[in-house]
């Protein structure tokens, strides 16, 4: 080969060479690129760990791995660094403060990263407690939850409440620096379970309490001459369930009426007493209504000698009555035909706050309701209870009356036209202030 020749092509391939002599030169842990494999748990409560765990490629040992968390918009090492073992694997523990992304990089050489993954820190519910003190059915109880860190945001949360593991309804509360108050309604009798529940919010998870904050509510027999917290508790339960109630904080004659209703209305004992066992019964189960049909009506059932005012199927003013001795109170569907302030009978007495239901029956104001079937035909009201009656049921209001639970027999009406006259020689004006 000639001389020129021969240096041409050394000319040409010694550049060539140079370069692959430098790619040779350069190590391959260069190139490394690392890759998170898993982050476990993805999801921890706050001041727990999370383990990363990852590879880089091409394999390598002895790589330098940081792992990095995306804080206010910027990088920030979270964790120690990691060195990788002859597989190439890393391993990085760290306690991450809220959620976020994150991301490994290689620190060796080329500051190659990851893909990112997020990680999801829930807020961690670290005590329950409640208020001091007797905790009434109706009256409600004060808790409070203490929430790390106390960096978790202000606002709404969400308890879910049951009844002796029965669901119960969900109440809201507020969180301020890490802690909740709450009122707690304590609608009836049992082992009150309430779980708090905190919302995703300001780069924190969705969680809930790992134990639900438990007490139980007992009941306790309330007549004459209970305390004035019991009386209150009494009402509030009873108003619960639509018995209507007096105003004040005493068990009265008129407070043993409403008693009397809601022992009708479950079918027990006809007493002025409400008893330890009946806080059970009104917690468990409503008060059994005939019509639940939209809209407003008035049911009486002769058997339980009740008469219920009932807005779209429940029932909101439950009272105790008594129909006609020999069962001759019409039963069927009727309506409010007239009303009247003071109504005569046909023996020249005042009939008080009378609702003409067909004929010469009407439902009325009277001073004396037995706990049984005792009038003439007509439906007695107590005296208290005939004013707020009368001004809640317009003209034109639908009545059913019907026999009572299971009886499908009909009463026609038969034998007196009109009631006696019931008030003669009774001054009924006097009842007029006192009417609710």
């Amino acid at each position: 080969m000639r001389l020129p020749s021969l240096l041409h092509r050394l000319r040409v391939l010694l550049p060539t060479a140079v370069a692959g002599a430098a790619v040779l030169l350069v190590p391959s842990s260069a190139f490394a690129v690392p890759t998170i494999t898993e982050l476990t748990p993805a999801t921890v409560q706050a001041g727990s760990s999370v383990v990363a765990t990852g590879t880089v490629a091409p394999v390598a040992a002895g790589e330098l791995v940081q792992l990095e968390q995306q804080l206010d918009g910027a990088w920030t090492k979270v964790g120690q660094l990691a060195s990788t073992d002859a597989g190439g694997a890393w391993r990085v523990t760290f306690n991450p403060q809220v959620g976020g992304q994150v991301r490994a990089t290689q620190l060796s050489t080329t500051g190659g990263s990851s893909a990112e993954l997020a990680v999801q820190v829930a807020p961690k519910v670290l005590s329950a407690k409640l208020a001091r003190g007797t905790i009434y059915p109706f009256l409600n109880a004060r808790a409070t939850w203490r929430v790390a860190p106390a960096t978790y945001p202000d606002g709404r949360v969400t308890i879910d409440l049951s009844i002796d593991r029965r669901a119960a309804g969900t109440v809201q509360a507020t969180i301020r620096h890490g802690i909740v108050t709450a009122t707690i309604p304590t609608k009836g009798v049992g082992r009150f379970n309430a779980k708090l529940n905190l919302p995703a919010r300001g780069g924190f998870a969705e969680t809930s309490a790992a134990t639900p904050l438990s007490f139980v509510v007992r009941g306790a027999r309330v007549g004459s001459g209970s305390s004035r917290a019991w009386n209150t508790s009494l009402r509030a339960a009873l108003r619960f369930r639509g018995v209507h109630v007096p105003g004040g904080s005493s068990f009265d004659s008129r407070m043993g009426e409403s008693v009397i209703a809601f022992h009708k209305a479950y079918g027990r004992a006809r007493t002025t007493t409400f008893e330890a066992s009946d806080w059970k019964r009104l917690t468990r189960s409503a008060i059994a209504v005939r019509d639940r049909s939209a809209g407003l009506h008035i049911e009486i059932d002769k058997g339980r000698q009740i008469l219920m005012q009932v807005r779209n199927g429940k029932p909101v003013m439950v009272v105790h009555v008594s129909s006609g001795a020999t069962g001759n109170t019409p039963a069927g569907r009727w309506k409010v035909q007239w009303k009247g302030d003071w109504v005569p009978s046909l023996y020249g007495s005042l009939l008080y706050k009378s609702m003409a239901i067909t004929g010469a029956y009407a439902i009325h104001g009277y001073p004396s309701v037995p706990t049984s079937p005792a009038s003439h035909g007509c439906v007695r009201v107590p005296m208290w209870i005939a004013a707020t009656l009368y001004r809640r049921s317009p003209v034109g209001t639908p009545i059913f009356i019907y026999e009572g639970p299971g009886t499908t027999r009909p009463s026609l009406g038969r034998g007196h036209r009109a009631d006696v006259p019931e008030l003669a020689g009774i001054d009924a004006r006097r009842w007029a202030d006192e009417a609710l």
